[in-house]
């Protein structure tokens, strides 16, 4: 502690009254009365002179400046006005609504000071050295300059503003506005309702507990909400936004982000730029980019995490992932690859319909519903695929799965299952797995495999071929129709022709039977049904073919 002022003051100016101890002088210094019976006085000036001075205010309304040297100025009670001017001052308010300024009433003067607001709703404003400013209790205003500054707010819904100058700006308790503006700051809301935001510069933004909106503006800010439901804005630059803990809102803005959702059911938008998204914990839903005018997004990854997450891409060549849970995702206009993971998802390859090609879609394990056109491989669980209205490589993989081609020219396997494959309009080719499957070609010339176990093979209108192979199981052909559909039987190498010897005619049904393995004698059965016609039918119309 400084120690105090033991001296005469003297007046600057005439008919201004000085206050010291007990008793105010006049100024002249024959007139000398007891402080208490003195009338109107409002505000009582102080200047001081040498370095290292102290000076104390009273009660009432004080205005004490500071020269060029340090200073120590306390204002005790009353709304106080206190001026550091150069040096590095040490300001203290006291109670009272003050007003503190680290250098002159304009914010000039150098020198690193100190100021604290104490109880009432104070206005600090530091030098251009920048300093050390404390708002104490009430709801206070706190004003930075061109130097780096570390304001505190305290209690009460404050105001911080950080000017130029790298700063630090601590709301504390209350619902606070902190603003970094030009130069690299770090923004903490503590608890309350916080509002920060960034500036310029290459900021960091921490909401702490609340529901906090944090905005980073210009510069590649770091964005943390922390606890509470926090609205978080990249704006511009490369931007990293944290949600925490509770239902966030995140907004990338411009530029390429990296948006972390958390815990809680979080909503995600990427903006403008190629984005990277983890939804966390929770039901999130993630939107790659809203603007389709941006042709600057080139793909964006997205990663659901946990939780029941809806997702959709944009324009660009996105990376899709549900994750755990049971996800809906939409993949935009691009060539995206999307993966549902774990749980009973539903994805499309674009936003509505699957109207777009050269995209890459994985049901992961679950029962997935599956639209979307390009290559597709359902995974693990009972699957519903359609392959939308271009040509498309299909896979069930493991499970009974309805697979549908929609109209184009279609690849479709089944994979392992009880699995119903439908290649609707164009010549598609559908292949057979173990299990009971069901082929149906549909419309124009498609192309049959018969697989292990139990195959009913439907070929549709027009010329439709069927092959038959070493197969372990029965296979069915239902609608065979000798002047245009053909058959080819494997004997395990190459395709042959059979002759009468090698078929059986049983009432309306032709009879093939094979072995699973022609080489050995004790291999398991293979056997194709051909409904409807005979074996003189099949052979003069030379429909096997080798």
């Amino acid at each position: 502690m400084p120690t105090p002022l033991q001296k005469t003051l003297t007046s600057f100016l005439p008919n201004w009254i000085e206050s010291f101890a007990q008793s105010v002088k006049s100024e002249a210094p024959t007139e000398d009365q007891n402080a208490a019976k003195a009338k109107d006085i409002e505000v009582i000036e102080y200047r001081l002179a040498a370095d290292g001075d102290t000076i104390t205010g009273g009660a009432d309304d004080d205005h004490l400046s500071g020269t060029d040297d340090d200073e120590f100025l306390i204002g005790l009670g009353g709304d106080d006005t206190l001026q550091g001017g150069a040096g590095d001052d040490d300001l203290d308010g006291g109670e009272g609504d003050d007003f503190l300024v680290g250098g002159t009433s304009t914010g000039a003067g150098s020198g690193e000071d100190t100021l604290r607001g104490g109880a009432g709703e104070d206005t600090l404003m530091a030098g251009l050295e920048g300093g050390l400013l404390q708002g104490g209790a009430d709801d206070d205003l706190l004003l930075g300059l061109a130097g780096d500054d570390r304001m505190e707010g305290g209690y009460g819904d404050d105001v911080l503003r950080g000017a130029a100058g790298e700063d630090e700006l601590f709301g504390n308790s209350g619902h606070d506005e902190l603003l970094g503006d030009d130069g690299n700051d770090y923004l903490s809301g503590h608890t309350g309702d916080d509002t920060l935001v960034g500036g310029r510069g290459r900021d960091s933004l921490r909401g702490g507990q609340g529901n906090d909106s944090l905005r980073g503006n210009a510069g590649n800010d770091i964005i943390d909400g922390h606890e509470g439901d926090d609205t978080l804005l990249g704006d511009r630059g490369h931007d990293t936004l944290s949600g925490g803990a509770g239902d966030d809102y995140l907004h990338g803005g411009e530029s390429s982000d990296l948006l972390l959702g958390g815990a809680g059911d979080d909503s995600m938008v990427g903006g403008v730029g190629s984005d990277t998204l983890y939804g966390g914990e929770g039901n999130d839903r993630i939107e790659v980019n809203t603007h389709s005018w941006s042709s600057r997004n080139t793909g964006s990854f997205v990663d659901g995490g946990s939780g029941n997450d809806s997702i959709s891409g944009a324009i660009g060549d996105d990376t899709l992932l549900g994750g755990d849970g049971d996800d809906t995702i939409r993949g935009g206009s691009g060539a995206d690859s999307i993966d549902g993971g774990s749980g009973d998802d539903r994805l499309f390859g674009s936003r509505g319909y699957g109207d777009s090609e050269g995209i890459l879609i994985t049901g992961g394990s679950g029962n997935d519903t599956i639209f979307g056109d390009g290559t597709i491989h359902g995974g693990t669980g009972d699957d519903s695929i359609d392959g939308g209205y271009r040509q498309d490589t299909i896979y069930g993989g493991e499970g009974s799965d309805y697979i549908r081609g929609e109209g184009d020219d279609d690849l479709i396997f089944g994979g392992d299952g009880d699995d119903a494959l439908r290649g609707n309009g164009g010549d598609d080719t559908l292949y057979a797995d173990s299990g009971s499957d069901t082929l149906i070609g549909g419309a124009d010339d498609d192309h049959l495999y018969a697989g292990d176990g139990s195959s009913l093979l439907t070929g549709g209108e027009d010329a439709d071929t069927f092959y038959f192979g070493s197969n372990e199981g029965v296979s069915r052909i239902t609608d065979f129709e000798v002047e245009l559909d053909a058959l080819m039987v494997s004997d395990g190498g190459d395709y042959v022709q059979l002759s009468a010897s090698d078929l059986t005619q049983e009432g309306d049904h032709v009879v093939y039977y094979g072995q699973s393995d022609p080489t050995v004698a004790s291999s398991a059965p293979s056997i194709m049904f051909i409904e409807n016609v005979t074996i003189q039918e099949l052979l003069d119309n030379d429909v096997i073919l080798s």
